[in-house]
């Protein structure tokens, strides 16, 4: 089966992407910056404490995957800009 990672997955779009992988039975990885109630009673795999604009953060990530394969990457995380 394959694995799925999903950034931005801890509401929204990115927490029903999580719901239809599992349906279908793939290993899915959440990535949020916190998992909420929702996202924990899937029972997803979360790697939180991820901000994808923070390079410190990509590098985090980066070793808690590991050597782990992902098949499939939705960057769903969104970025707000700074009103001026």
């Amino acid at each position: 089966m394959p694995t799925i990672a999903i950034t931005g997955s801890n509401h929204g779009i990115g927490l029903k992407l999580c719901r239809q992988f599992l349906a279908q039975g793939d290993d899915v990885i959440g990535i949020c910056r916190e998992a909420t109630d929702a996202m924990t009673a899937l029972g997803v795999e979360a790697i939180t404490g991820i901000d994808v604009s923070d390079d410190g953060c990509v590098a985090t990530l980066q070793n808690a995957l590991g050597n782990r394969l992902i098949d499939v990457l939705i960057n769903n995380a969104g970025i707000m800009g700074r009103e001026t």
